[in-house]
């Protein structure tokens, strides 16, 4: 059978939309939703970040034009909205990655027949 949805919890920096400006929040991927937290006690989320079936997720070496100038960073990309997050260093950012694209998989993928 399959293996539980990936989970994974903890700090990545979030551009916001507004102002380009970068923010740290605390992110949850937890039941195939990517939630954040302007911080980590927070009640309420701030916000989530939809994973479609559609979604791609990208390094930064794979969006073309990118403006992005920092080190570690991913893009979520739903449908012409691209969300641009970085991890704290390399591992973290491959983990982030590893582990939203299995959910993608795990909510989208068919099963395959052999």
């Amino acid at each position: 059978g399959r293996l539980g949805m990936p989970e994974l919890e903890g700090f990545l920096m979030k551009q916001m939309d507004t102002f380009r400006s970068w923010k740290k929040r605390w992110f949850v991927l937890r039941a195939g939703k990517l939630l954040y937290w302007r911080s980590k006690g927070d009640d309420q989320p701030a916000d989530s970040i939809p994973l479609l079936a559609d979604t791609k997720i990208l390094l930064s070496q794979h969006v073309p034009n990118s403006k992005v100038k920092r080190t570690n960073v991913f893009h979520i990309v739903n449908k012409g909205r691209v969300t641009n997050l970085q991890a704290e260093d390399e591992a973290d950012l491959h983990q982030w990655v590893e582990k939203l694209n299995e959910a993608l998989v795990h909510m989208y993928a068919t099963d395959v027949e052999w």
